[in-house]
């Protein structure tokens, strides 16, 4: 009860909608691979990304070193990363495992580590780089480009959703606001900040 609607970025449990909890897909948004590198290199395929985050492969084409950002175990950014392919996962768990490894509390600051720091390699999204208008280079992923456009295309298949959530209780101002968010009008400010908004719903 002490916080009327949440914004996150992945949906409730069954736990959590058994008490009285209920989410809405609000948009997608392209999840990507980022780096402050300059120039920027050409991609990775999935496979590359794997020996990356396993520790194979430790430094760029340039003989610098690769500076990894991770998020936590349960952090929305990692669960999309494990279901990229089988390899992925374990290569996932290797990275967690490594000693001396950057780890981002939150959305925030893990892109201003990656924007910061120099050889920084890690994951974020299109909506929130354009939010916060930071320099970072976004990778293709298998040759793929991580664009809005390709997302609406269908021919970039990694996004990352944004949901709204709230509670059994809420107030009157809370409830308004959560009707605007899952109008149009709110679809139509959703669309000019870096989502494909979801389908209309009551």
């Amino acid at each position: 009860g002490a916080i009327d609607l949440a914004v996150p970025g992945k949906p409730l449990t069954e736990d959590e909608k058994a008490q009285g909890g209920q989410d809405w897909v609000l948009g997608r948004t392209p999840f990507l691979v980022v780096t402050e590198k300059e120039p920027p290199p050409p991609g990775f395929t999935i496979e590359q990304l794997a020996a990356i985050y396993s520790g194979k492969i430790t430094t760029w084409t340039d003989g610098s070193p690769i500076r990894l950002m991770v998020r936590s175990l349960s952090e929305s950014d990692t669960l999309i990363l494990r279901k990229l392919s089988p390899g992925m996962d374990q290569a996932v768990d290797a990275a967690l495992a490594r000693p001396g490894m950057l780890v981002a509390a939150h959305d925030l600051e893990n892109i201003e580590l990656l924007e910061k720091t120099p050889g920084s390699l890690g994951t974020t999204n299109l909506a929130l780089v354009q939010a916060q208008n930071r320099k970072l280079n976004a990778l293709p992923i298998d040759g793929k480009a991580p664009t809005l456009a390709a997302l609406r295309q269908g021919t970039y298949p990694y996004f990352k959703n944004l949901y709204i959530v709230r509670g059994p209780k809420l107030s009157p101002a809370a409830q308004g606001f959560l009707e605007f968010a899952l109008s149009a009008s709110g679809k139509e400010i959703l669309d000019r900040s870096g989502y494909v908004p979801a389908p209309h719903q009551p």
